[in-house]
Parts: structure tokens; sequence; C-alpha cells
């Protein structure tokens, strides 16, 4: 990875992102929209510059926390990520900093964690934070199920019984 990972925490753990996949970084904002057949770690929808966007809270869906309401996550960030399946935001605690260090292979790679890790990487304080791949932090089926939730409420209502 020779472009650099956003460094972020995660409910008290550092976590890094590869910029590749980073759009852009803005303040929380409360979602427009809840997303009712989603899991609980999904908070909602948010308009991203007139686009919506399926918005994760990342460290309840990685297991870190329980999954966390707006206004307890008001100080924190969103990540826009551009992935295969499309735009996605990410709810963090907080960004941090750029890093160029190189990622490094993990030795152990826990099981349940298969697939979503990269490596890691050493921060400038000699602690050492996990690189996430992006594309695996929902599973297709997850993706799927969101986006065609997004996809019904993006659609104009139809008035009952009208023809064109």
């Amino acid at each position: 990875m020779k472009h650099g990972c956003l460094i972020v925490s995660c409910a008290h753990s550092q976590l890094a992102l590869p910029v590749e996949s980073v759009v852009e970084v803005a303040r929380m904002v409360a979602p427009c929209a809840k997303l009712l057949r989603a899991p609980r770690y999904v908070m909602g929808i948010v308009d991203f510059h007139g686009q919506l966007v399926p918005l994760v809270d990342l460290p309840a869906r990685l297991g870190l926390c329980a999954p966390r309401t707006p206004t307890a996550m008001s100080s924190g960030h969103i990540v826009f990520l551009e992935l295969p399946s499309g735009l996605w935001g990410m709810a963090v605690d907080g960004v941090h900093d750029l890093s160029r260090e190189p990622v490094t292979a993990l030795s152990l790679e826990p099981k349940h964690l298969s697939g979503l890790l990269l490596g890691s990487l050493r921060l400038a304080d000699g602690e050492r934070a996990l690189v996430l791949n992006p594309s695996q932090i929902l599973s297709v089926v997850m993706r799927a199920r969101i986006g065609a939730e997004l996809l019904a409420l993006s659609k104009p209502s139809q008035p009952d019984g009208g023809t064109a």
C-alpha cells in the first residue's frame, strides 16, 4: 500500500483505512432517515452532496462497542469511502493522522476477522494500528439488503391508482 492510510479511533482502538478508498472526511451529522431492515450498527442514511449514503457505526460493526445513536457520536466524524458497492459513510470516534508507514502482514490473523484485515502499521507513538480492508467491512448479503432499502427510499412515491 504505497499511498498511505488514514488513522481513525474506534472505541479506544486505533485503526487504519487505505486512503485510496477515502473520498472525504466530515464532522458527524444526524442521519436524515433510518433504514428499518438494517442491523443496529447501521445508523441510517446521510445526504452526501445530494446523494443518499448509508451510515455505519464502524466500531459497533467491528464488535468494539454496542451500537450507538448519532447523539452519542456527536463529536465523531464520518469517513466517506468509495467501495465497489458504492459510497458508504463510516462513523468513527475520531480522525487523527495520515500515515505513510509500510503495512506489514499479520503473522496471526484471528479467524473471525479473516479477510477484514490487510495488515498493520506502526504509528508515530510506537503503537500499531490494524489496517482494515474497506470492501470487507460489510458482507455481500448486508450490502445488497441495505442497497435495496436505500433504492426503495430514493424512488419518488407513486400516487395510488393514478396513471401518467
